[in-house]
Order: structure tokens, then C-alpha cells, then sequence
């Protein structure tokens, strides 16, 4: 039973009843002797309920622990809730103006940084300018104190502000050094909200109902790829990742054709392959945690794909082969449609200037794009080459390489290979051959034991011993000598070996029956044999003991390098009926012609030694032409030899004297050192 009067004060939220719907409850104010006191005690019970029930709990470290005081209000960023990192750590380098943070931010000038000081107390200050590069803040006004490393900082932007508590209770735990803080959520207006009912003021907390940042720094490359050795071109779109992105969508269209629509992506970078050339426009979204899509990012470009010219020949050289072929060499192409399906084209012109491949000709056929070498003919003039791609596309310019050959000069053949007509032939070291005198032929040795070919005893009735058996398959014969040079040189080589083939007893005189009832006159189509030519070479003297040697090569004519060379031959019968004869076997070795020329020389007055750069195979003859000659000079030559020589210059009274000089010496071979 009530013993004094009561009023009644109502006091609603119509956006909590909106909310959660009505929810009645009645408090009883002590003292309250006004209307308006009783709707203050109202809205504060109204606030407390809807927005003072959540806190926080966590752990700082001492030097902040030791200033924190129940009832303080604090803020603190929670990267969870804001969906953005807003603190950290302070870096090395920090001033009173200046604070260089942990991580790239986005500061812009008029937020606000709070730092922690080296006393535990925070200060806030104005930004004034951010550098991204070197993470420094500017502050508008100076720190007391410049901020310490490792201290921590705390932004408040425009967008999105660090949350609010008060502090409701420390505790310490000295052992670790750390304070436990709980806090209870606070907002600074709940005062005029409970004393006036003005408006909460609320701060935006969080970006995750917002959208994105469009993405930025949209880049397209393309490149060529082979699938089942066929060419196609991908392209790769990639951009800046966005602050608070959890993915990104990409469309694209070619021609103003329809958009093509791509599978979400966290990645910033997204690959098309197959793409077709033409104008291309592409789309980027960048897509928040809650799906909203930012603005899109543009970007419009031409994909040129497989139409793209290849790039031009490098580099071009040419070496000789023989007196009539030239190899020309070149890097590997770098564009992939010239390695698969492309070709090299070389062509060929007589002029050496005003050089334009519409005046020039192919001089062989096209070689494929992977290859680096063409052998082609040895011809005066220049060669041109050029890259042509899968489709048809050439190198937008020639490459080049000029020869301008010399007249013409007689060799030196300097050794003579002819191991037929030794006495005996073939003296060389056979393997699975002998020499039938018989045939008077290097033949492939047939097997078969002496003591097993007269199988009744009579070794007289025999006929040819050389030839009776099964033929072998494989033989070899190596040439009775080394020839050794006394220093390393390039030689053209010619090879000369004549072959034939024929049935061991199928000779005419093999055969006893009449003539008339032969079925073949000619005897077996003879193709199953075969032989081939090798040599190798040292650098070393083969004269010492285990010199190193090259591997056996065939020899098809041309110039080879060495000090030593050897020679053998492989003969093989792919039908054990077959054999094969050698009638003619050997090499020819020769070198070429050529001249050492130098100018302006100064003998001295004395004798003046004269070093080849190259030596020469054997000695040399000289020409002399002095310069500044007196009359009744004269020069005296001596030690002349294939590696030089000396010249003494005299006056007429034959005392030695300084003149200049040009030479010229003319031989075969070069020496290489």
C-alpha cells in the first residue's frame, strides 16, 4: 500500500521497439521529485540496456598498464570489427613531428594520430602529411616528447574511427609483466542523450557495410604459349590490392563484342588464355567480406597477339667451310611462334651497299624457326636473313653479313693417305676385315677357323679360304700411321675410299653348271653394305704418351682442327651374304695459302726479330719494303724460319741502321695458339 502519491513518466525508443519490439519495464527513481528528473532516470535505463552491455577484456604491457585507472575512457581498434587496421607499432626514426609506423597505411592529412609516449600517457595530434614510401606520418603540432620504438600508435579517420570504453577494471600480473584491462563500451553523448534526449552521435566503427575502393594501377601484359605444339596468346590482367577486398571481379570484352565474365578471384592478377587480337576493354570490382562491389576500374588497350612483327635477327655470322660453303650462324629466336611453325629465311645479294632485301634473293630453302645454322654456298656479297612467325610475319628489318672473298690461292696438299698401294696393301690394324689378295681388296672377315673349312681333311681341293663362311656385320680398319703436325693447325681434309660389293661364291668361276641355266647373269640386287670414312683429332702432340683425342667423326670434306689426326674406316653388311670390297682407300690433307702483311715497322740500328702472329706450316717466302731508304742501303735477312725472322738494315759502308719497313709473307696453314 503506497503512503505517497506517484507519477508515472514514460519514455520510449522507437527505433528499439521498432527493433525488438516492445519491451516493458518499470524502475522505481528514489528522490525523484520532478518530471523531468524521472525521464532522465528513464533514458538512462533506456542506454544502459541497448548500449552499455558489451566489454572488453584483454592484456597490455607495462608501460601502459601502470597508468590505466578504472573509469578512464580508452580506444582501441579491433582490425576484426573495422575490417581495417587502424594501430600498430612505432618504427625506428620517430620524432616529435614525425612517426614512422610499421605498416603502409592509408593516412591522409586531417585524421587524427594518437600515440602512446614514452611515460604511458597518449597524445593526439593532427595529421598534416603522409609518406607512403618511408610509412612517415607529419603531425600539425609537436609531441611533448618524440614517441618511442616499439610505442603504439592509433589512427582516427574520416571513414572509420577506433572504438570507445571506459575502464572498469586492472589487474596485474607482475610475474609476466602485463595488466589485465576490462572495459565497458562507452559513448561520450549518452549524457546529453540522458539529460536532454538529444540525438546519440554515433562514430562509423567499421568499413564492412561500406563498399570498396575501386581497385587501381590496372596493367595488361601478353605472351605467347604452346599447347600441343600449337601457338596461342594469354593475357594477364593484375591491379593494386584494395584495403578490406576479400575478392575481385573481372569482365572483359574484344571489339566491342559481349562481356565475357570471369570466375571471382582473391588473387590481384588473373590470366586469359586463347585471346583473341583486337581492342580490348576490361572491367575490375573489388568485392568487400559482405559482397558489395566497389566502382568499377577501367582500362582499355590492343592485344596484338600473334599479329606482333618478330624481333630481328641479333646477330649474324658466317664462317667457311670449304673453298664453295659457308655456315652461317645466329641466336636462337626468342618469339615462340618462330620456334613452332615459324621459319629463317636467308637470302643473298652480290652488292655490298645499298643492300635491301626486295633486291635480294633466297639462296636456300627456308630452315625451321628453332634452328641457329644454315650451311649455304660461298658466294661474294652480302646475306640477309629475317624471322618469319607461324602466321606469315616477318622481322621488321634484315639482318646482315658481308663476305668479300679472296683471290683464289693453290693449296699445299702436305700428306697423302693411300693405303692400297703399300706394299703390301692395307699394312693398318683391322678389326673383323682382312686384305684378300685374292680380290685385291680390304673385305669384311667372313668367321670361319682354318681347321674348319675341310671338313673331310683335304685342304687341297679347297678354293678361296678368304671367303668361305658367314659374312660379319660390322668391321673396322685403322690407317697404318698418325700424322702428327708440330703445332695445331686447320687443315682441309679430302677423303677417297671406292667400294663395291659382291656374293662370296658367286663369281664365274665358282660356278660349275652350264652357263644356259644360270637365272641370273648379273647376280642378287647388291645393296645391303656399306662404308664410311672417319678421322679424329688431338690438340696434343700424339707423339706423348695418352694424348687426349676427339671422337671418331665422318669425314665429309672440309676443315678440321688439330695437331694429330687419325684415320680409320667402318665398314657394315646388313645381309650376312653380302661383303664388301675396299679397292681404293685414303685422305688427302692440305693446307691453305695464305700471306701475314704489317706496316710502319722500325728496325733499329741493329738487327730487328720479326714474330709471326701465326706461325706458319713451313718457312715462308718474305717481301721487304723499305720506307726511308739512303742511297746505297741494303737489308739482310736471317733466321728465317716459319715463325719469323730477322732483318738488319746497312748503309753503304755496311753499318747498321734504323729504317722503316713494311713485310708481307706469303705460305700455307696457320698455326693456332
Amino acid at each position: 500500500m503506497r503512503t505517497r502519491d506517484v507519477a508515472t513518466e514514460v519514455i520510449e525508443d522507437a527505433e528499439l521497439i521498432e527493433k525488438y519490439g516492445v519491451v516493458k519495464e518499470e524502475i522505481d527513481a528514489f528522490a525523484c521529485t520532478s518530471q523531468s528528473q524521472a525521464a532522465r532516470v528513464g533514458r538512462w535505463l533506456l542506454y544502459s540496456n541497448a548500449y552499455e552491455s558489451e566489454t572488453i577484456s584483454f592484456t597490455i604491457g607495462i608501460e601502459s598498464g601502470v597508468v590505466l585507472r578504472p573509469g578512464m575512457v580508452i580506444k582501441v581498434n579491433d582490425q576484426t570489427r573495422a575490417a581495417t587496421r587502424l594501430s600498430g607499432r612505432i618504427s625506428t626514426g620517430s620524432t616529435t613531428t614525425t612517426v614512422v609506423i610499421d605498416a603502409d597505411r592509408t593516412v591522409t592529412a586531417g585524421d587524427d594520430l594518437s600515440v602512446v609516449l614514452p611515460n604511458g600517457l597518449v597524445e593526439t595530434r593532427n595529421v598534416s602529411s603522409y609518406s607512403s614510401g618511408t610509412r612517415t606520418i607529419t603531425v600539425d603540432t609537436a609531441f611533448s616528447v618524440a614517441p618511442q620504438q616499439n610505442g603504439v600508435w592509433l589512427l582516427t579517420t574520416s571513414t572509420v574511427n577506433p572504438t570507445t570504453w571506459r575502464v572498469i577494471s586492472v589487474g596485474e600480473d607482475s610475474s609476466q609483466g602485463i595488466h589485465g584491462i576490462t572495459a565497458l563500451a562507452y559513448n561520450p553523448g549518452k549524457f546529453a542523450y540522458v539529460e536532454s534526449g538529444a540525438a546519440l552521435q554515433t562514430s562509423p566503427i567499421s568499413i564492412l557495410g561500406s563498399a570498396p575502393a575501386a581497385p587501381s594501377n590496372i596493367t595488361n601484359t601478353e605472351n605467347l604459349y604452346a599447347d600441343n605444339n600449337v601457338v596461342f596468346v594469354k593475357v594477364s590482367i593484375s591491379w593494386n590490392r584494395v584495403e578490406n577486398a576479400t575478392s575481385y571481379r573481372v569482365r572483359y570484352r574484344v571489339n566491342q563484342g559481349n562481356w565475357v565474365n570471369l570466375t571471382d578471384t582473391e588473387s590481384v592478377q588473373v590470366d586469359i588464355f586463347n585471346a583473341p587480337e583486337g581492342s580490348w576493354e576490361v572491367e575490375v570490382y573489388a568485392i568487400s567480406v559482405n559482397g558489395n562491389l566497389s566502382q568499377s576500374a577501367t582500362r582499355s588497350y590492343t592485344v596484338i597477339g600473334k599479329t606482333a612483327l618478330p624481333t630481328n635477327v641479333q646477330e649474324l655470322e658466317i664462317s667457311q667451310v670449304d673453298d664453295h660453303t659457308a655456315q652461317l650462324t645466329w641466336p636462337v629466336a626468342t618469339d615462340l611462334d618462330v620456334l613452332i611453325g615459324g621459319r629463317v629465311i636467308v637470302r643473298h645479294t652480290p652488292n655490298t651497299s645499298s643492300v635491301e632485301w626486295g633486291n635480294s634473293n633466297d639462296i636456300i630453302s627456308a630452315v625451321s624457326g628453332n634452328q641457329t645454322s644454315a650451311q649455304v654456298p660461298l658466294l661474294n656479297g652480302t646475306y640477309l636473313v629475317k624471322f618469319e612467325d607461324s602466321t606469315g610475319n616477318r622481322s621488321s628489318a634484315a639482318t646482315t653479313v658481308q663476305v668479300t672473298l679472296p683471290q683464289p690461292q693453290p693449296p699445299l696438299a702436305i700428306f697423302t693417305y693411300n693405303e692400297d698401294t703399300t706394299s703390301p696393301p692395307f699394312q693398318g690394324n683391322a678389326t673383323n676385315m682382312l686384305y684378300s689378295a685374292e680380290l685385291d681388296a680390304l673385305i669384311l672377315d667372313q668367321g670361319t677357323l682354318f681347321d674348319d673349312l675341310a671338313t673331310d681333311g683335304d685342304f687341297d681341293e679347297l678354293g678361296s679360304i678368304d671367303q668361305a663362311g658367314d659374312i660379319g656385320t660390322f668391321g673396322e680398319y685403322e690407317f697404318g700411321s698418325t700424322f702428327a703436325f708440330a703445332g695445331v693447325f686447320d687443315v682441309d681434309l679430302t677423303a677417297r675410299f671406292v667400294t663395291n660389293v659382291y656374293l662370296p661364291g658367286d663369281l664365274w668361276d665358282d660356278k660349275t653348271n652350264l652357263i644356259d641355266s644360270w637365272n641370273d647373269i648379273d647376280g642378287s640386287a647388291l645393296d645391303r653394305v656399306n662404308a664410311t670414312l672417319y678421322v679424329r683429332t688431338t690438340n696434343n702432340d700424339p707423339t706423348i704418351n695418352d694424348p687426349t683425342w676427339s671422337s671418331w667423326q665422318p669425314i665429309i670434306n672440309g676443315i678440321r682442327r688439330g695437331r694429330g689426326f687419325q684415320f680409320k674406316l667402318a665398314a657394315v653388311s646388313q645381309d650376312n651374304t653380302q661383303n664388301i670390297r675396299v679397292e681404293e682407300l685414303g685422305a688427302t690433307m692440305t693446307l691453305q695459302r695464305r700471306s701475314e702483311t704489317s706496316n710502319n715497322l722500325s728496325s733499329g740500328a741493329g738487327s730487328f726479330a720479326v714474330t709471326f702472329v701465326n706461325a706458319f706450316y713451313q718457312t715462308p717466302s718474305i717481301g721487304i719494303s723499305g720506307q726511308n731508304m739512303a742511297t746505297g742501303d741494303f737489308y739482310v735477312l736471317s733466321s728465317i724460319s716459319r715463325t719469323g725472322f730477322t732483318i738488319t738494315f746497312r748503309n753503304s759502308g755496311g753499318t747498321a741502321v734504323s729504317r722503316t719497313f713494311d713485310f708481307t709473307a706469303v705460305g700455307h696453314g696457320r698455326e693456332i695458339t
